[in-house]
């Protein structure tokens, strides 16, 4: 309860019922369901003099992406037209609100269908989609006109809400699918001709609590990945990925469906909400101001707040956190976020020290910020993904390099995780110094944990050698060798060096990586080891006249030098002039995980 104490004290988890209310537009009377009237307290309710009362921080996790070349499915007659709209002042198209898009007439309405029309069928909405555009659903238009209408823009509005769940989440029975009707959308084929998966059928009971909290709000705007990225379309997704950190850290609200989208989950279902990857990210940048939707509450009495009487509860996610050891830690009950505990306890680590450093005054001391960073990356590397890629996509925004792929993402298959790692972790180390460091050189270095076990091979007949006892310079492996190992299909590769020598991986028996805390920041670390490298293993690497340099060094083991973290040789990369050297090295004494530095050379040229 360590998150508990500190959030606690410094008023990070208000009481809902006493919070400042948003007075919001009303809305008309809405038949059959009975919307509790004490609505609860919004994100946008908490303004700069509230600071120190609540925490505004970005947010969580983000299901798996495809990326595919366009295409179309067959699907049933569906009601749809494309739509200009102009806003002027005082306008409205459902309830009197206005967001800022429509006030500046950049917003247009795209496709428009009764939900009725909807029930059984597939949809495909790349016809009427435009590529590289954010696009929301219209939740008033949703609850009060019963229609799905979907509005695009080219520029991300300032008030609107997000959705976080997980594809393939818990199933329905098919008779209560039929009963509150459903729909799946098109995400294109693969080379054979096969679907797309396509993450299951959506509820339309399910999209409309979302679209019900959305509605009692400032603005209508709901963003749902499945029907608002174009899922044939892969200049759109890798463009939508790329900001998809931006996309929740700016929203107003998020609404976390830890079952998915074919039903509400119950405090006394397992979900997967807390092992998937993108779902990681969303909940960091919107801890503070989610809110976890479920079909029951786990406490027959005491405070309860329904949005829907008897259907829908609501709860914020930190005072999920604060419910303790009883949910968090699953005694006498199912983990309604998943049952993952060392991912959870991650996260709220990492909540911790954000929220430090957030509430910290001037002058007082604050968590490393590279040991914030260090903890997303184990976290999320606890997590999984039906794209291995995604585990990197996923984390781009909460590492602070949201541009590490602009324009390349599309570049990279879904499988090639330890390729992206490498693009991922040359952005984290090339980032700036922070502010205030007095750090007089550019070093740095970062741990990543790997997510398979690594072992070397010795030749035929021989006898299988512990990879950190064996692990030497002849036949230490190279960076492509690793990526065709944890990026492919086969269980042992070739050693490039040592073409007897076999590199093997396995699944691991068990997590054993955590993060080190000392005083130190990785500037410091990384300068005392480039302190023990000689200046000509550094210059022959930058001048690159000597082909692979692979030294060893006291403390650190077998490090090679490189001009650049990447699968391809220096005599492949058209590199600049930067005056940097950049090394790794594979550390396996408590779990496996590859060491990343980078090395400022500029003083050897003065």
């Amino acid at each position: 309860m360590f998150l508990t104490g500190f959030l606690a004290c410094c008023g990070c988890f208000t009481d809902p019922e006493t919070s400042p209310k948003l007075t919001s537009t009303p809305r008309p009377p809405i038949d059959n369901l009975l919307v509790n009237s004490d609505s609860p307290p919004r994100h946008s309710n908490f303004e700069a003099a509230d600071a120190k009362t609540f925490s505004v921080t970005p947010a969580l996790t983000h299901p798996e992406l495809e990326m595919t070349d366009i295409s179309k499915a067959q699907q049933g007659p569906i009601s749809s037209n494309v739509e200009e709209v102009s806003y002027s002042e005082g306008s409205s198209q459902t309830t009197g609100k206005k967001s800022d898009s429509e006030a500046s007439g950049s917003l247009q309405v795209v496709y428009s269908t009764p939900l009725d029309a909807l029930h059984g069928k597939i949809l495909d909405l790349t016809p009427y989609f435009s590529e590289e555009h954010y696009r929301f659903i219209d939740a008033d238009a949703f609850v009060h006109q019963r229609t799905l209408v979907i509005r695009e823009t080219s520029i991300l509005p300032q008030l609107y809400t997000v959705i976080s769940y997980v594809w393939f989440g818990l199933e329905a029975e098919p008779s209560q699918l039929e009963q509150d009707g459903s729909f799946s959308v098109f995400c294109g084929t693969h080379s054979d001709g096969s679907s797309r998966e396509n993450g299951g059928p959506i509820s339309l009971k399910v999209l409309e609590y979302a679209c019900r909290w959305a509605s009692d709000s400032q603005s209508s705007d709901l963003w749902l990945d499945r029907l608002c990225i174009m899922q044939t379309s892969k200049t759109d997704k890798a463009w939508q990925i790329s900001r998809m950190y931006d996309i929740y850290e700016s929203s107003e609200q998020c609404v976390v469906l830890p079952g998915g989208l074919q039903r509400l989950a119950s405090m006394s279902d397992q979900t997967e909400w807390a092992d998937r990857a993108w779902t990681y990210q969303e909940a960091i940048v919107t801890w503070d101001y989610a809110v976890v939707l479920t079909r029951d509450w786990y406490r027959s009495k005491g405070e309860q707040h329904w949005l829907v009487d008897g259907e829908c509860h609501w709860q914020y996610l930190h005072q999920l956190f604060m419910e303790g050891e009883d949910i968090l830690a699953g005694e006498g009950l199912s983990l309604i976020l998943g049952r993952n505990a060392k991912a959870l306890n991650t996260l709220r680590r990492i909540v911790e020290y954000k929220s430090w450093n957030h509430f910290a005054a001037e002058g007082e001391e604050t968590m490393n910020v590279q040991t914030i960073r260090q903890l997303t990356l184990h976290g999320v590397a606890m997590r999984t993904s039906s794209r291995p890629v995604d585990m990197v996509f996923s984390i781009l925004g909460s590492l602070d390099v949201p541009e590490a792929f602009e324009g390349c993402a599309g570049d990279f298959k879904e499988n090639e995780r330890f390729r992206a790692t490498l693009t991922l972790v040359e952005a984290m180390l090339r980032l700036d110094d922070d502010e205030g460091a007095e750090s007089a050189t550019s070093n740095s270095l970062v741990d990543v944990p790997l997510w398979q076990s690594l072992e070397l091979t010795g030749p035929p007949g021989g006898e299988s050698r512990e990879f950190a006892v064996s692990l030497d310079i002849p036949n230490y492996p190279t960076l492509r060798d690793l990526g065709e190992l944890l990026d492919g299909d086969l269980t042992d590769v070739q050693i490039s060096a040592d073409p007897l020598v076999s590199l093997k991986r396995e699944s691991l028996r068990e997590w054993g990586f955590d993060v080190e805390q000392t005083e130190d920041d990785s500037s410091v670390k990384a300068q005392a080891v480039v302190h023990d490298i000689t200046p000509d293993a550094l210059l022959n690497v930058y001048h690159g006249d000597q082909g692979r340099v692979v030294i060893r060094h006291a403390d650190e083991g077998v490090i090679e030098l490189c001009r650049k973290l990447d699968m391809t040789t220096d005599a492949e990369l058209d590199l600049d002039l930067e005056l940097i050297v950049f090394g790794w090295s594979l550390r396996l004494d408590r779990h496996p995980y590859i060491r990343f530095y980078k090395f400022d050379i500029s003083q050897l040229f003065s």
